[in-house]
């Protein structure tokens, strides 16, 4: 019984080390604030190889931490949807800091029912908490009035409480193995 117990510690360390943050040096554009762990930062290897931040890269998302009470979102109303009688919506995510502000956009337009699932999602994820962690792929910049806007690609978002992500079990990496994530 102490051999089996020594091997799956064994096998839990290797594990662990294989996800050490020296191996996602790239992940994290802030600081985490305690609610990153190194899963979180693998998960981003999923669809793209991670990379140093530039502006030229436009596939590898990033995760950024921000204070909540710099954050909001937003249901923006496109209009309907071709053949349906649901609005079609975005979701934005808009951060401000002293130097600049960040907008995270959803990959597509999505019907205003799922738009609000989503800002229900954030509500009860950011209540009474100081931060969340937003993660997207980097698009652009873009100067109005002086005063410059770095444009994402939202991927997902995590508190202490809770993580939601636009694809369906990357909030956690058992579930993002079994759709595809080979990391």
């Amino acid at each position: 019984m102490i051999l089996v117990c020594l091997f799956f510690s064994s096998v839990s360390l290797v594990h662990a080390k294989k996800l050490d943050r020296k191996v996602y040096p790239h992940a994290l554009l802030t600081q985490d604030y305690g609610i990153l762990n190194v899963a979180d930062l693998a998960m981003n290897s999923c669809r793209a190889k991670p990379v140093p931040f530039s502006h030229r890269n436009l596939a590898y998302p990033y995760w950024k931490c921000f204070e909540i009470s710099k954050a909001k979102t937003e249901c923006d109303n496109s209009g309907h949807i071709p053949g349906s009688k649901d609005e079609n919506t975005l979701l934005t995510i808009t951060v401000q800091d002293p130097e600049s502000e960040h907008v995270y956009l959803p990959r597509r337009a999505m019907d205003l029912k799922n738009c609000h699932w989503l800002q229900k999602r954030w509500k009860s994820a950011t209540k009474d908490e100081k931060y969340v962690c937003l993660s997207g792929s980097f698009t652009d910049y873009d100067t109005e009035n002086g005063r410059r806007t770095s444009l994402w690609v939202f991927d997902k978002f995590k508190t202490k409480k809770s993580c939601t992500s636009w694809f369906n079990g990357h909030c956690n990496l058992v579930s993002a193995r079994k759709y595809g994530c080979k990391i």
